[in-house]
């Protein structure tokens, strides 16, 4: 067994120190999806530009189907906990490969059912999660066991998208970017009520669900990897560096789902 890993993730903005991925995403020809960043109109892959921008890279080859490459759907760091997200039929060995990794790293982790695709962390008090229409009973009995489970206050956001980060995005100055459309109506006012975002920005949804311009991945709190086509003039108008990918949005994610944080901030 190796060393134990530093973990760290406090919040979605503060600098990515390292991440893990999976092979497929670092090798998008072997899979036919051509991940790619358009970084001053030259073409990169996503491993060149993660580490030019200092990020340490865990890379998990692949044992099964190439829809191996969205490595946040069984992996989530919240704060220093590590949990696993339950994957389901021919899924079921990227959770196991994630867990083997953790337990080659000595990294105590708990499964948990919600993928990481629905977990934001806007700040370092809160976490939102992401959510399948359910009655407000249930609602408020799910945020009470998240609360319990990460010890910070939770919020439970409804949506009709692929997971939440596909459907809203938190800005570091707090600002949402989102699609109203995909969010329900309770949840908006929510947001309104419970969040209190200094804006509220509506983004038109694309015609092809399987195209999230909203899955952002921050690398600190000014420098922000898009979606190409999506947001980045908008970003890069309100002042951030954006770094824009293209390809991923044909295939249910982009960047964000590609990428399992573990360590942001110091170190």
């Amino acid at each position: 067994m190796n060393e134990p890993l530093p973990i760290n993730v406090s919040d979605d903005y503060a600098t990515l120190k390292s991440a893990v991925v999976f092979e497929g995403a670092l090798n998008p020809k072997g899979l036919g999806i051509p991940l790619l960043y358009n970084v001053e109109r030259r073409p990169e892959g996503m491993d060149d530009v993660l580490r030019k921008q200092g990020v340490h890279l865990h890379v998990l080859h692949n044992l099964c189907a190439p829809s191996q490459i969205w490595a946040r759907d069984p992996l989530i760091v919240i704060d220093r906990a590590v949990f696993t997200a339950q994957q389901i039929n021919n899924r079921r060995e990227e959770q196991a490969t994630v867990e083997d990794f953790c337990n080659d790293h000595g990294l105590a982790y708990r499964q948990w059912a919600t993928h990481g695709g629905d977990v934001l962390l806007p700040d370092q008090q809160r976490v939102l999660v992401g959510a399948a229409h359910m009655p407000e009973e249930q609602v408020t009995a799910l945020e009470r066991e998240i609360s319990a489970i990460t010890r910070r206050e939770a919020c439970v956001i409804l949506h009709a998208g692929v997971h939440l980060d596909t459907c809203m995005a938190v800005l570091p100055d707090g600002s949402i970017y989102l699609h109203p459309e995909k969010i329900a109506a309770e949840s908006l006012r929510k947001i309104r009520e419970v969040l209190k975002p200094a804006r509220m920005v509506e983004i038109p949804s694309s015609n092809n669900n399987n195209s999230p311009v909203l899955n952002l991945l921050w690398l600190d709190t000014k420098t922000v990897l898009a979606p190409s086509g999506g947001v980045g003039d908008r970003l890069r108008a309100e002042g951030y560096t954006v770094i824009e990918m293209g390809g991923g949005e044909q295939y249910d994610g982009n960047i964000r789902c590609t990428v399992a944080p573990l360590q942001r901030g110091e170190g």
